[in-house]
């Protein structure tokens, strides 16, 4: 595997990883907000986990900027809205 194969490889699976611990901390939001047996959600534990949520997103955001720079993928669609 070239150095430049590895890198790339790296990069995606630090992407899928930061999804999938993202895409827990979303599932246990959810539980503890939408608790089964119909019990008030622990604010402190809510909290913990939008907390937790929120890095998450970030460590997605700062996986996603690694993909993009390992494989060379720019950016295609602009975020400035368009002034036509």
């Amino acid at each position: 595997m070239a150095a430049a194969e590895g890198d790339t490889f790296m990069a995606e699976h630090t992407l899928r990883c930061a999804v999938h611990l993202r895409e827990e901390y979303l599932r246990r939001l959810h539980s503890a907000v939408f608790d089964d047996l119909g019990d008030e959600p622990d604010p402190v534990s809510v909290g913990n986990d939008i907390d937790m949520l929120r890095v998450s997103t970030v460590e997605v955001v700062e996986a996603l900027v690694q993909w993009r720079i390992a494989t060379g993928v720019r950016c295609v669609a602009s975020m400035q809205p368009s002034r036509e």
